[in-house]
């Protein structure tokens, strides 16, 4: 085998990457077209997207690993951390030790997550060194019984998928008398006092700054709609985002039960009117989970799993069996 290297995407690369990419991800354009995966891995157009590692035989693309940045907050500390995604090997170079070729590199960045690996990712990322951490439960609310069906009882969808899900008209009730509307703020004047306050000590976190929410919830246009968010400064923020028939809550913030009640309800009432299907939602937050579930909310059997491998002693010292990552629909490279 000749030997291999590892590059960064590039204009120099992005010719062979494609050819690569159309033949691996059925020439999707996310995974194919460059303006997209220069923005994806938050880089400037045509140059270097250090985020995206590519493995060449002989100048011909055979692989890529991406690795998303962001930063992560700890007990008050700020790392520097990557999400690993779309790992892919041609198929002719696979078992050659490629994977552990891009960890190898990727290690030099820090600190690496990942979330919610197959089964054969995971046994790759545990020979290497990852560990498991907790990770949040997830949970999703069906619109339409097909929702249900299409994912336990295929075959029962024609018969049962037509049916809208009852808890429908108590949510439409419950926000006759709250009006989310009237609290819609723009991505970029969120206030973020209160996400600073929602961090708690012993968890981790992704630091969901103005440039963070801009880049994940803004418009990209011909790819993503810009998400809402909706705050009264005091006393809740709600940041929505849709990607085509699924609407994702991905940030949620609200002490006040009561009020996080009608919240919820006018979220149902509202991506309604967006023509979602099914609403995708992950939290820590056990009395929030109890209520969601008595309205119709269907909760995960499995937690997300969160994998995470350094050599930061700074970080290893900080990390317990029992810390918890609060991981949301905007980390990693869910839908994205």
């Amino acid at each position: 085998m000749n030997k291999i290297q590892i590059v960064h995407y590039g204009n120099k690369w992005e010719e062979s990457h494609q050819k690569f990419a159309k033949k691996y991800y059925n020439n999707r354009r996310r995974r194919v077209i460059p303006d997209y995966i220069y923005w994806k891995f938050r880089s400037e157009t045509g140059i270097e997207a250090k985020s995206l590692l590519l493995a060449l035989s002989d100048n011909e693309v055979i692989g890529q690993a991406g690795f998303i940045p962001c930063e992560i907050v700890l007990k008050n500390k700020l790392f520097h951390a990557y999400f690993i995604c779309e790992l892919m090997v041609d198929e002719r170079f696979r078992g050659k030790g490629i994977a552990h070729l891009f960890y190898s590199e990727a290690m030099k960045r820090n600190i690496i997550f990942g979330s919610d690996p197959s089964p054969s990712a995971s046994k790759s990322w545990e020979r290497f060194g990852f560990k498991k951490m907790i990770g949040p439960s997830k949970l999703f609310f069906p619109f339409y019984f097909s929702a249900i069906t299409e994912k336990k009882l295929k075959s029962a969808t024609k018969l049962l998928g037509w049916i809208p899900n009852p808890f429908i008209v108590l949510a439409k009730l419950k926000s006759l008398n709250f009006d989310l509307e009237k609290y819609k703020v723009n991505i970029g004047s969120i206030n973020q006092n209160l996400i600073s306050r929602k961090i708690k000590h012993d968890r981790i976190y992704v630091k969901h700054d103005k440039d963070y929410l801009k880049w994940r919830v803004g418009e990209f246009i011909g790819y993503q709609i810009e998400g809402e968010a909706f705050q009264e400064i005091d006393n809740f923020l709600v940041i929505l985002r849709y990607s085509g028939v699924i609407g994702f809550i991905v940030e949620f913030i609200c002490e006040d039960m009561s009020i996080a009640k009608y919240l919820i309800s006018a979220i149902v009432c509202r991506m309604i009117k967006k023509g979602v299907k099914e609403i995708k939602f992950a939290t820590h937050d056990l009395k929030l989970i109890s209520y969601l579930r008595s309205i119709g909310f269907i909760k995960y059997r499995r937690l997300t799993d969160i994998i995470f491998c350094t050599q930061n002693k700074s970080f290893l010292n900080l990390i317990k069996e029992d810390t918890l990552f609060e991981y949301t629909f905007i980390d990693s490279d869910e839908n994205i």
